[in-house]
């Protein structure tokens, strides 16, 4: 392996031990389990389709309280700070952040 190579491996692996940090962090931080995100996303999805987006967390909220969610306002709190401040929000800026799942599980 020539010079060149190895410093471009090295990078690679540096970059993904960061993504690995990142994602521990963020994993760590999560107000609910993982599993109530994927259904969260789920039933938002199909309630956005049906009855489009009033631009509120309304059908987030129901969603969550539907989940028998413990702390339904940290977890919109949490949503709102990764950018979820409507109910098409959480689907578009929020979901996308657990792609590592779809990822973990091929």
């Amino acid at each position: 392996m020539n010079e060149k190579s190895m410093e471009k491996s090295k990078r690679k692996e540096i970059l993904k031990a960061i993504k690995e940090k990142e994602l521990a962090g963020f994993r760590q931080n999560l107000p609910m389990p993982e599993d109530k995100f994927i259904r969260l996303f789920d039933l938002l999805d199909a309630q956005l389709h049906a009855h489009g987006c009033d631009h509120s967390l309304k059908l987030t909220e129901q969603i969550l309280s539907n989940l028998e969610v413990k702390d339904v306002l940290s977890v919109l709190a949490w949503l709102e700070e990764q950018g979820g401040y409507c109910d098409c929000e959480v689907m578009m800026n929020v979901e996308q952040k657990f792609e590592y799942l779809e990822e973990k599980s091929t």
